[in-house]
């Protein structure tokens, strides 16, 4: 196993390491991985994105819990 960070590219991170930390918007999940089905095969994915409905639209409305959404507007009264 080798650790590091590969040249920028599409699909590089794939064909670099065994874990790929993977970091994109919410709302590009589906179709990303669509077009990188091949390259991630049994790749283990460690995987960031979060939902925000203001930036994802209705994608992240139907996956977030309404509880996320007033753990935030408590968080930002303290």
């Amino acid at each position: 196993m080798r650790a590091g960070r590969p040249k920028p590219g599409p699909g590089r991170a794939f064909a670099f390491g065994d874990v790929v930390l993977l970091s994109i918007p919410f709302v590009a999940r589906p179709e990303y991985g669509r077009a990188m089905r091949a390259a991630i095969g049994a790749k283990v994915i460690l995987e960031t994105a979060n939902p925000y409905p203001e930036r994802d639209g209705s994608l992240a409305k139907e996956v977030r819990p309404e509880t996320w959404t007033c753990f935030a507007k408590d968080r930002a009264a303290e």
